[in-house]
């Protein structure tokens, strides 16, 4: 069998084609080689040949480099959605800490006003027995002034004796006057004691208005927060 030249020159000069290939590692890049023998007709057929299959390995390569690299993308996508996940987690187990937190605040401050409530209602019981103890006094003392005005007016009716029913009557009317003074400062610290025992009041109404506002205000932020961290918001 002949072998024909393709090249005018001389045999056993060999021609080389390089390319620089973008890509890093053991596969950048491989080393293809052939040799043809025959005719120079049949040489430049079987180039041809070559030259097609080549251009379609070089497609398939291109193709193969392609989907490699939308795979990469996925991937890398795939990571920064794995890490927003993430994010979001340890956000909601942050915000999920907080809630707990105010909710364990929210608690303490409650027991201190139940307990400044409770000691408002005994402040608000003592005074009431005292404002008890002090109406007593006052009906012993209207009684007393009934007594002595009961006295003066029979001292008045007494013809005989004049001069010593007279002092008796001076006597019972100072008596009258200053149980009278004992009664009005027993009705003046009364009044005292029941504005103050009002206000307590008061105050006891107000801490218990504000301890269910809290509770309910408690309420809504425990659920509101438990239904963010439920849904991971």
């Amino acid at each position: 069998m002949a072998n024909e030249n393709v090249f005018d020159i001389q045999q056993g000069v060999a021609i080389s084609i390089f390319l620089r290939s973008p890509r890093q590692g053991e596969d950048a890049g491989c080393l293809l080689r052939t040799d043809l023998w025959g005719s120079r007709e049949e040489k430049y057929k079987a180039l041809l040949r070559a030259d097609a299959h080549a251009d379609a390995v070089m497609a398939r390569a291109d193709a193969a480099d392609a989907d490699r690299r939308a795979a990469e993308a996925r991937a890398e996508r795939a990571e920064q959605g794995r890490d927003a996940e993430r994010a979001r987690a340890d956000a909601a187990d942050t915000d999920r800490r907080a809630a707990i937190a105010l909710a364990d605040q929210s608690v303490a401050l409650l027991k201190g006003a139940e307990a400044r409530v409770a000691a408002e209602r005994e402040h608000a019981d003592m005074l009431r027995d005292r404002l008890n103890a002090m109406q007593e006094q006052l009906a012993d003392a209207h009684a007393v002034l009934q007594a002595a005005e009961a006295t003066a007016t029979r001292a008045q009716q007494a013809e005989a004796g004049r001069d010593a029913a007279r002092m008796r009557a001076d006597r019972a009317e100072q008596e009258r006057e200053a149980d009278r003074a004992r009664a009005d400062g027993l009705q003046a610290k009364l009044d005292d004691m029941q504005e103050r025992l009002t206000a307590r009041q008061e105050v006891v109404d107000a801490a218990e208005a504000i301890r269910n506002a809290d509770d309910a205000r408690l309420a809504r932020s425990r659920w509101a927060r438990l239904r963010a961290a439920w849904r991971g918001e």
